[in-house]
């Protein structure tokens, strides 16, 4: 039976609603998943599979996360390994087959111009700064899920970050966004 980490970093809850949601998932295939908050002691000796989870950090995993990455690295690259963000802006475009994002996400066309804003939220613009975390390590598979947004979980400086963000971002809003569906079509992706 196939032996699955889940590990996570959450700022109001969304990335661990996501990681919940892929526990139970696997789960339904006959996979041995188990969750935990990140930490700096996670022992990931005896699992096949790690998979980190982390909210966007501009356009990066958390630093607790990149901790993680750093302290485990070598054992990492004994596993299959895969990272999945939650955020709330992506520039949906055709990208590497590994990468998978969520389709609610609008799509951008191949020749359009970018702001600046969109070429910083870019499937190839996270994997290029997981790929600078990671190193040598191989990630099999990135996903990028529309998370949820609830101001009043964040502490004091994000929230006035992304209250900020709201105000100029049209298509940036409070709510929950997660899609099972689409973390349940990533976790088909992953077991086949």
């Amino acid at each position: 039976m196939q032996k699955i980490m889940i590990v996570y970093d959450s700022e109001s809850g969304s990335t661990e609603e996501a990681s919940l949601i892929l526990k139970g998932e696997f789960e339904v295939l006959n996979k041995h998943v188990m969750i935990t908050k990140v930490t700096n002691d996670i022992d990931i000796t005896g699992f096949d599979t790690v998979i980190l989870g982390s909210p966007n950090w501009f356009g990066k995993v958390t630093p607790n996360i990149q901790d993680f990455i750093k302290i485990n690295a070598h054992e990492l690259k004994e596993k299959k390994m895969a990272v999945f963000f939650t955020c709330m802006s992506l520039t949906r475009m055709k990208a590497d087959s590994r990468v998978f994002q969520d389709p609610q996400f609008d799509l951008v066309e191949p020749n359009a111009t970018l702001t600046k804003w969109q070429l910083t939220h870019t499937p190839t613009f996270y994997v290029d700064q997981l790929n600078q975390i990671a190193g040598s390590i191989n990630i099999e598979s990135v996903a990028i899920f529309k998370g949820k947004l609830t101001l009043s979980q964040l502490n004091f400086t994000h929230r006035v970050i992304m209250s900020l963000i709201c105000l100029f971002r049209s298509d940036i809003n409070q709510g929950n966004f997660l899609d099972k569906k689409s973390i349940k079509d990533w976790v088909l992706y992953l077991s086949n």
